[in-house]
């Protein structure tokens, strides 16, 4: 799908929703109509904010190559993925519709009980899993109270996972259970990788010597002054290879908004550190904290370990805490850094972040892509920013992730009833293209529903390490140089961290307030097959990088 049709499909539609407006545009131009232009400068102001935390120049963690010793086997086509890099002793199938009054029976049963669910009720289906020696079986996803009719309307209720042990051949368990007839898909569970390196690196302010402001804005925060990715004034002291105007030029965005309070960011990745000082008050509160989480699910839920918020524990690199800090970092409050929409320092005034943990210790890998779209749909999000992806080479997203994120881009924002709530109707998810250099697909980034995000540096080039190809949807600033010249971002916590920042937040804004439509960023960077856009101080409209 070329960018302009995406933009089209997806990204436009839901900007043009925002507060329940209608909208018309005037053809080729895709000039903006019927719309209050502060609610579309808002809104691609977050947008940009999400941009910037999505993309990261270091090396992944390190996960397995595909190679080509995986077992060729023949499958029908309801096996609907590949068992590469699968999680042992699980499946996931999909149910026929006639066979979920025989399930769901079976699952009042066995809570009347207390005892787990173990067999459909269904013998075609109950002699397989009796070979399989299945210990339980759960749908995928959960029962969603107020919203569990728009979750059957969506087909969601119809997903189960299996589980049994770990020695059980998935790719024979596979075939068996896909020649059930009422089964119609069936679907190996992939593993969630981090898209960064998760280390952190000592902050030199001083490393390269005096140098000038590099940026001018009104607000207080002091480490603003090292934030270069906001305003780039080519100043040699942070990189020999800095270009001057390869940033977002957020100073002039905020004179315009610097964030809404009625938009929720999901920030799936590691914990974020709710009780940081600039990050605390736009952390979001749950209004209604659910006893199915024990009432801790207060400023988001840790989806890894199932159980509340966490940070600070084996391999946090404080990943999490840092994307919340280049989204929302409390703006003009006298300390640590801004955030792209952390708002004005008026009480209030920023985006709301939501924590999403998918990653905990090593061995806390409950985190699913299916649970996390819907739990934050159904709770108030409207952004779903994501910095991790599955492991390279997969030929597809499966299935049920497909239908996850396709459920949170229907149903954010609106009521049980399908009733405009929030800010927009309708969600927008972000992922990491990935740093793996190569321009094959990488999942989920890949879905042409998402937005795919790269990485270029501060010369206003691709990084060496960034994914790339036709699938990515933007290249946006999030790059580091190498050696002495390796740019850090201090981070919440006075330590720096690998992770790369991008956001055409300024080219975005400009966008919308000038009509300029997304076909007319023509041009690609060198090496790249998505558009690539940042902000230009001397200009109105958009430039490419170079």
């Amino acid at each position: 799908m070329s960018n302009t049709s995406w933009i089209e499909r997806y990204v436009m539609p839901a900007a043009l929703r925002i507060a329940g407006q209608k909208h018309v545009l005037s053809g080729r131009d895709g000039i903006i109509l019927n719309m209050p232009f502060m609610l579309i400068g808002s809104f691609f102001l977050i947008f940009a904010s999400l941009l910037l935390a999505a993309c990261s120049t270091d090396p992944m963690q390190e996960i397995p190559n595909r190679g080509d010793s995986a077992p060729e086997i023949e499958t029908s086509d309801k096996i609907c993925n590949t068992s590469d890099d699968a999680v042992a002793g699980s499946l996931i199938v999909k149910f026929g519709e006639e066979a979920i009054p025989s399930l769901e029976q079976n699952a009042l049963n066995a809570a009347k009980t207390r005892s787990a669910l173990t067999r459909s009720g269904i013998e075609s289906v109950d002699d397989i899993l009796n070979d399989l020696h299945v210990t339980s079986l759960e749908r995928v996803f959960p029962e969603a109270g107020e919203h569990e009719a728009r979750t059957r309307a969506a087909g969601l209720h119809r997903w189960y996972v299996l589980g049994f042990a770990s020695e059980e051949d998935l790719d024979k368990a596979a075939e068996r259970l896909a020649g059930v007839a009422e089964i119609s898909k069936v679907q190996f569970r992939t593993r969630l990788y981090r898209a960064s390196d998760c280390k952190t690196y000592p902050f030199q302010a001083t490393a390269n010597g005096q140098t000038r402001a590099l940026v001018t804005a009104d607000f207080n925060d002091p480490n603003l002054f090292w934030q270069w990715h906001y305003i780039n004034n080519a100043d040699q002291a942070v990189a020999t290879t800095s270009v001057a105007g390869a940033d977002i030029n957020v100073a002039d965005a905020w004179k315009l908004t610097a964030g809404n309070p009625e938009v929720i960011v999901a920030i799936v990745d590691a914990g974020v550190k709710y009780t940081h000082p600039d990050l605390a008050a736009n952390m979001w509160i749950n209004p209604n904290p659910s006893p199915e989480y024990k009432n801790q699910d207060i400023h988001g839920w840790n989806f890894a370990a199932d159980g509340p918020i966490s940070w600070g524990q084996k391999g946090d690199s404080g990943h999490g805490t840092h994307v919340a800090g280049t989204v929302a970092a409390v703006n003009n409050n006298g300390i640590g850094v801004c955030g792209i929409a952390g708002g004005d320092g008026t009480p209030g005034s920023g985006v709301r972040l939501m924590s999403c943990q998918i990653f905990d210790e090593p061995g806390r890998d409950a985190a699913t892509i299916e649970e996390i779209m819907v739990w934050t749909a159904d709770h108030g999000a409207v952004i779903s920013q994501n910095s991790w992806t599955y492991v390279p080479g997969l030929p597809d997203l499966s299935q049920s992730g497909k239908a996850a994120i396709d459920y949170f881009i229907e149903y954010a924002g609106c009521d049980e009833n399908g009733n405009q709530t929030g800010p927009m109707k309708g969600g927008i998810v972000i992922f990491a293209a990935g740093n793996d250099g190569i321009s094959d697909p990488v999942f989920p980034g890949a879905y042409e529903k998402v937005v795919a995000v790269a990485s270029l540096g501060i010369d206003g080039r691709k990084v060496a390490g960034s994914n790339y190809g036709p699938w990515i949807d933007l290249a946006a600033l999030g790059g580091h140089a190498t050696g002495d010249e390796r740019l850090l971002r201090r981070n919440l916590d006075g330590r720096a961290t690998g992770f790369g920042h991008c956001g055409p937040g300024r080219c975005r804004i400009r966008c919308a307030k000038t009509g300029v439509h997304q076909r007319e960023i023509a041009g690609n960077t060198r090496g790249f097959g998505a558009k690539a856009v940042y902000g230009n101080d001397q200009s109105r409209v958009c430039r490419n990088a170079r």
